[in-house]
């Protein structure tokens, strides 16, 4: 039910609120998907590496779990220079 209703309601949505192309979604979408996949491959192999049993071990994880997939994120938005990622940070970035 969602793969036959997603393209027909993202469509009507793109058309009637953004006046996009639904093609330039979808191929953003795509691109998120595939460096999520890389993120979380990249996440799983270095906490392989990680011989360190106990509760240590299972923090040191979870921190490696949190910042791994972060950082590629930002590397990402910042090769390829998207606008939405530059407003977030500047948004961070005023004196109030």
């Amino acid at each position: 039910m969602l793969l036959i209703s997603l393209p027909w309601e993202t469509k009507a949505f793109f058309r009637k609120y953004f006046n996009e192309k639904t093609k330039e979604y979808y191929k953003k979408f795509i691109i998120y998907i595939v460096v999520t996949v890389i993120g979380c491959i990249i996440t799983y192999y270095i906490c392989e590496f990680i011989l360190i049993e106990g509760i240590i071990g299972f923090i040191l994880k979870i921190i490696i779990c949190i910042f791994i997939p972060n950082i590629i994120l930002i590397f990402i938005c910042i090769l390829t220079q998207n606008n939405n990622f530059k407003n977030v940070i500047a948004m961070f970035g005023k004196n109030k």
